[in-house]
């Protein structure tokens, strides 16, 4: 699930946004590399739990083809953020 905020927030809104999402379980997400995550977890998540049909390619195209990036970016930046690999 995902909010889209279309204004820009002050500080103080922003932290008080984030005590809230807290509350009830979410994240403020607010940088380009944070939101790339969650964009691979999120397929990654649609494919194993959602697909009914096995998988006709393997991870790294699936990953391309949802994302529109390269895999080796998306594989490297998943590895600095989160510390391990996609896999």
């Amino acid at each position: 699930m995902s909010l889209i905020i279309s204004e820009e927030l002050n500080p103080t809104q922003k932290k008080q946004l984030n005590q809230v999402m807290i509350l009830f379980g979410f994240v403020l997400i607010d940088d380009k590399k944070s939101r790339m995550i969650e964009k691979i977890k999120s397929a990654i998540i649609e494919l194993v739990r959602y697909s009914e049909e096995q998988l006709k390619s393997n991870l790294s195209e699936h990953i391309t083809s949802q994302l529109n990036h390269d895999y080796n970016h998306l594989s490297n930046l998943f590895s600095e953020v989160e510390g391990t690999t996609m896999e």
